[in-house]
């Protein structure tokens, strides 16, 4: 529980060892962290609800709400329903952040070697690197819509939300005693498979 007029601060079973950004998109606080966690990884991005400021839940299983970048996270910022995050160890991550109980990493790029912050302006993101100086990277997303026919299932499905450059792995699953028929990507067959991946992915 938080006293709003006096600053109460949170207990430290909710981030780990440090907290390193804060980036607020409307009910919810996006915090990096730097410390170990239990997916063997030291720092990553918690999602908190702060609907209420004055009451937020001071322990949040790493079940849920959390998306861990293995390194030390640094930076933060959020545009729309994504979360644009950075670690040392040279990573810039983009999260699908639509469902904050379940964020998703969509893309990663180690190019940068010691990435500090991160801000989004427009299409663009734009990456402080402590010895680099500053990475630019397109910020814009692509959308790729899957559907099956009767007696099967693709997941994910629907329109589906690509970071720029980024990947999207489909799975495709026939209903019992049916079979994969073929499965095609912009009209053409790339056979009878049970998964697909996109990569680098540029345009919708």
């Amino acid at each position: 529980q938080y006293d709003a007029s006096g600053g109460k601060k949170p207990s430290t079973t909710l981030f780990g060892d440090t907290s390193t950004d804060v980036y607020v998109s409307g009910n919810y606080a996006f915090v990096t962290v730097q410390g170990a966690n239990s997916f063997g990884g030291n720092g990553g991005l918690w999602i908190v609800d702060v609907n209420n400021p004055e009451y937020i839940q001071d322990f949040i299983s790493e079940a849920t709400n959390f998306a861990d970048t293995q390194t030390v996270a640094t930076g933060v910022h959020v545009s729309g329903s994504f979360a644009y995050v950075t670690s040392f160890g040279g990573s810039f991550h983009v999260f699908d952040a639509s469902n904050p109980a379940a964020p998703n990493r969509i893309k990663l790029d180690k190019s940068p070697d010691n990435a500090l912050g991160v801000y989004v302006s427009g299409n663009y993101a734009y990456v402080a690197d402590r010895y680099k100086g500053l990475y630019v990277y397109a910020a814009n997303t692509h959308a790729i819509t899957a559907t099956a026919e009767d007696n099967g299932r693709i997941s994910p499905s629907g329109v589906v939300q690509v970071a720029n450059g980024g990947e999207q792995k489909f799975t495709i699953r026939p209903d019992r005693d049916y079979s994969i028929r073929d499965v095609r990507v912009d009209g053409r067959s790339v056979g009878a498979v049970e998964e697909y991946i996109f990569r680098n992915v540029y345009e919708d």
